[in-house]
């Protein structure tokens, strides 16, 4: 043993076929030690499970629901690439993840999307985030030259910033379809996440609307 009274020990583990299925799948180690001039003996057992389990995945940032016009998007990512199957040998399991998606009712066609942001955000300042909106056009009447995009911030159920951007409806005859960037202020001592509030109310009086949460760093309020 070296001075801390340790020792580590390299074995081959091609000597112990770790891949045939045929296999207890279990790698067992026993040592023993011997002290010198009082002929102590101590010894210990252990045990580590072999798996074929690589890596496990499963989907991220993403909704359950789609929005039709609206791109969807996710986080999943694992090997592409299979290895080639051999008779007697454990497979290599890289993990698979399924998301059942379901299409987001709307009785008018119109959708906001509050895009999240996979990242944590910092406990000051102000971070941008994107709404993409589909506004039908049988929904901008006559007369309307704009519509509201209001949004609200909440840390901890209670709102702590609001306001309204303009969007303007230049073409009538074709459905609305863009982006629009909020600026939402960060502040430090509040909470590890907050959540925004995106809505409009269209001119028959429907409100379509979206959520999102963020993460935040945790700050102190006084530097």
């Amino acid at each position: 043993l070296d001075r801390s009274g340790c020792d580590t020990i390299e074995v081959n583990s091609t000597v112990y076929k770790m891949r045939n299925d045929n296999m207890e799948r279990v790698l067992k180690g026993e040592a023993s030690i011997t002290e010198d001039g009082t002929g102590i003996e101590l010894s210990t057992v252990s045990q580590a499970a072999i798996s074929n389990v690589i890596s496990k995945v499963s989907f991220v940032d993403a909704d359950s629901n789609y929005k039709s016009g609206i791109p969807f998007s996710g986080l999943a990512r694992t090997n592409l690439q299979d290895q080639p199957y051999v008779y007697g040998n454990i497979v290599p399991d890289y993990g698979k993840a399924n998301l059942n998606l379901k299409p987001f009712y709307s009785r008018n066609k119109s959708f906001l999307k509050l895009h999240s942001l996979d990242k944590v955000l910092p406990c000051e300042g102000q971070q941008e985030v994107q709404v993409e909106y589909i506004i039908k056009h049988t929904e901008l009447k006559n007369g309307i030259d704009h519509f509201d995009l209001h949004y609200l911030v909440t840390f901890k159920g209670s709102v702590q910033d609001y306001g309204s951007l303009e969007i303007s409806t230049e073409n009538k005859n074709e459905d609305l379809h863009g982006k629009a960037t909020l600026k939402l202020p960060l502040s430090a001592g509040t909470s590890s996440t907050f959540r925004a509030l995106v809505y409009t109310i269209l001119p028959d009086g429907d409100i379509v609307a979206d959520s999102a949460k963020y993460r935040i760093q945790q700050c102190l309020q006084n530097k």
